[in-house]
């Protein structure tokens, strides 16, 4: 699966990563963080906020984030 951060007209940085890792990191019960880099995932109980270069970009609902990830393995 590609991960891409995108403005309204670029793309910012991009991540591969399989979903069985996402998945893995979303089911676990702990917070925590996902990723060294660039673009780093942060989970802190149902939300997860996206860093691009140490600063937050934007944020994720996790319960959305599982529904995009089982589709995307159907």
């Amino acid at each position: 699966m590609r991960l891409v951060v995108a403005d309204d007209t670029m793309e910012l940085a991009c991540r591969k990563e399989t979903t069985g890792k996402l998945s893995r990191f979303l089911a676990s019960v702990e917070d925590g963080s996902l990723f060294k880099g660039r673009i780093q995932f942060h989970k802190s109980e149902d939300t997860i906020t996206v860093m691009l270069k140490g600063n937050k970009v934007g944020s994720i609902n996790l319960f959305n984030l599982k529904e995009v990830l089982n589709a995307y393995n159907v």
